[in-house]
């Protein structure tokens, strides 16, 4: 009986493990912040579609230098996950412009109106 019994734990973490949802996005870096907890929030409470790209995956990059990667629509679809399709953008990605962002005190994410142009 001692020896079944620390399999309970295990089980448990495992029942854990596969309620956790995959996410539709990944930090890539976290600038110069060392608590991203405010960004977590934030990508947790808003609705990204609108900044997600039909085919293509986006990194936003934000004017604390924290880098996160939205999966493309396809690939939510393909993992099962809701995606409003009519607020994605399916328009050519031009590579030599990349828009900032900024997290307002809020909570909300805002686009610069101005995209940053690359080299």
């Amino acid at each position: 009986m001692k020896k079944l019994l620390w399999l309970l734990p295990l089980f448990y973490c495992l029942g854990l493990i596969a309620q956790t949802t995959p996410k539709d996005y990944h930090f890539l870096n976290t600038g110069t912040l060392t608590d991203i907890s405010a960004y977590e929030l934030a990508f947790e409470n808003n609705n990204l579609d609108r900044f997600r790209h039909l085919e293509h995956r986006i990194t936003m990059r934000f004017s604390t230098g924290v880098e996160v990667e939205l999966l493309s629509a396809n690939e939510l679809q393909d993992m099962g996950l809701p995606v409003d399709m009519k607020l994605v953008n399916s328009a050519d990605i031009n590579p030599n412009q990349q828009f900032q962002y900024i997290l307002h005190p809020s909570g909300r994410i805002i686009t610069t109106t101005n995209p940053v142009k690359t080299k």
